[in-house]
């Protein structure tokens, strides 16, 4: 969580810089201090209370090596200092950088890093480049998964799980960062397909959004709409799910 605010801090100094500078370097300086805190603290830390994942989760995230190399791209990025760089090209991270991504997640966001450090102008040529092909071929496989899909979806089987329609919105996004780094017309008609397939382009025949389309959902999963019963339109809810669903009627044929 350390390294996910400071990556966003780190960006938020850059997107700020001119439109309002003192709270930019505020951003920026935040950023700093909390890479000061993780250079002092190299071990991920967890911690566990009792009864704490009682009622919902686990959110457990024990390792952070893909955090602190997105929060490590974007500081580069930003102020164009080399240890952050060299950071990045050092030991487990090399090999972390180097390797196809999956979709970024709230525990897994070596994608974010590499599309950061693919984008930096003053990289080293050499590791943008392996970068750079690493992340490519991820977005190729997503097209490859799309062209095997009667309705243009990214989800394999494996992924219409717990937020199936988030999973297939952020391989979308992954497309449209690809597009960035090697123009492709693939890319951009497969993210516009993800956009069709939410909106009710499915097997359901459903849109996965309330309050858009003729057959969106009318009880989300929503704290909002369950404690008050204000139906709030634009909601994305969590889709299809084929691993966890806890329905009788679906699960007892899985």
């Amino acid at each position: 969580s350390t390294a996910m605010y400071g990556a966003s801090m780190a960006m938020a100094g850059r997107v700020y810089q001119k439109l309002d500078p003192a709270f930019a370097e505020d951003c920026l300086n935040n950023a700093k201090k909390a890479w000061d805190y993780l250079a002092k603290t190299p071990e991920s830390i967890y911690r566990v209370d009792e009864g704490q994942e009682s009622g919902s989760g686990p959110y457990n995230d024990t390792d952070d090596k893909t955090e602190r190399a997105w929060f490590a791209a974007e500081m580069f990025k930003t102020t164009g200092d080399k240890k952050f760089e060299d950071y990045l090209k050092s030991g487990d991270m090399k090999s972390l950088m180097t390797t196809k991504p999956g979709f970024f997640t709230w525990d897994k966001t070596i994608a974010l890093a590499q599309y950061s450090y693919a984008m930096t102008k003053n990289a080293d040529k050499d590791f943008q480049a392996d970068v750079k092909k690493a992340f490519i071929s991820y977005a190729d496989e997503i097209v490859d998964t799309i062209k095997k899909d009667g309705f243009d979806c990214t989800l394999t089987e494996s992924e219409y799980t717990w937020a199936s329609a988030k999973n297939n919105l952020t391989k979308g996004d992954i497309l449209i960062m690809a597009n960035d780094l090697q123009k492709n017309k693939a890319y951009e008609e497969g993210a516009l397909a993800q956009i069709h397939y939410t909106f009710g382009r499915n097997i359901l025949n459903k849109s996965f959004m309330t309050g858009v389309g003729e057959n969106c959902p009318e009880h989300p999963h929503n704290r909002i709409h369950e404690s008050t019963g204000a139906y709030v339109p634009g909601l994305l809810v969590g889709g299809p799910n084929y691993v966890k669903g806890g329905d009788p009627d679906q699960t007892k044929y899985i």
